[in-house]
């Protein structure tokens, strides 16, 4: 009956005293670490034929423990993320398994938006691409990321045309010949898109491609117009109207966008519709009328 009566204590102290040392375990000071891989030389010598095993452990590992300190910081425990040892460690394990498509996923995700490391996380993806030949989203994430974060179309060009190659996408092809728009070199622009109108596998895909081609010869005509102009008088033209008007050209071409050609305040062509369909304007809607 004592026993009894003494365990029963022992259960109600328990349970009172559960909650209590539940939370502070919970907020005590964390120690999430992400650990170190070895260099991804001695690994393989290591692992041998397990060695694809061994990455996807490690990888899965990076994922875990990123994933552990987003909980901690949703719950007000401020743990700053190891970012330089997390990246030390998909770079090892991708030297183990170039394959891993998880790793440069997490990549992306990560280390370009949430810390702006994009020229590692190019690194990573060219190092891919020598392996995932097959795989359009490589190039295509080093394309975005040259052009949108690092502001460099020339060297976002190429990456666009081969994720337009592997994949067939029409949109990537469109974004090549854009950015080699943006970069000056129309006549890289239009081999690719010979190239492509050749290769499309339907009408729909050609004319898409076609009306592309055309919008960047009418660009290309114009920009090496304006060198002509330069060249003849000694200065730029004041508007485009000049090189009709001189003779250089016959006419102005037309953009099959529908956009306006024009000379910008540096002397570059340039075009209303950024080499894009114009978005129709919304319809104007009346305001709905007000019960009385």
């Amino acid at each position: 009956m004592i026993k009894a009566v003494f365990a029963l204590v022992l259960l109600l102290a328990f349970a009172w005293l559960a909650p209590t040392v539940s939370r502070q375990l919970w907020q005590r000071p964390v120690a999430i670490k992400a650990g170190h891989l070895p260099r991804g030389e001695v690994l393989r010598l290591v692992s041998g034929e397990y060695a694809p095993l061994v990455a996807s452990g490690a990888v899965i590992r990076t994922l875990f423990y990123f994933g552990a300190v987003l909980e901690k910081n949703r719950n007000s425990l401020e743990v700053e993320p190891e970012y330089r040892q997390m990246y030390h460690n998909l770079a090892q394990a991708l030297k183990l398994d170039p394959y891993n498509q998880d790793a440069y996923y997490f990549s992306q995700a990560v280390f370009t938006w949430g810390l702006g490391r994009i020229r590692e996380t190019n690194q990573l993806l060219d190092h891919g691409m020598k392996y995932r030949t097959w795989d359009w989203q490589l190039p295509f994430w080093a394309g975005f990321n040259r052009a949108y974060f690092l502001k460099d179309s020339a060297a976002a060009a190429p990456y666009f045309e081969r994720a337009a190659r592997l994949s067939g996408n029409p949109t990537f092809a469109n974004l090549a010949a854009r950015y080699h728009a943006e970069a000056g070199q129309e006549a890289l622009g239009l081999a690719f898109l010979r190239g492509m109108m050749a290769a499309a596998g339907n009408e729909r895909a050609r004319q898409l491609y076609r009306t592309r081609y055309q919008a960047l010869e009418a660009l290309h005509q114009l920009r090496q117009a304006v060198v002509a102009y330069q060249q003849r008088h000694g200065r730029l033209p004041e508007c485009l109207t000049d090189l009709v008007t001189d003779g250089v050209l016959p006419a102005l071409p037309r953009d099959p966008y529908g956009g306006t050609f024009y000379l910008d305040q540096a002397g570059q062509v340039q075009t209303s519709s950024k080499l894009s369909f114009a978005r129709p304007a919304e319809p104007s809607v009346s305001p709905a009328p007000q019960p009385e």
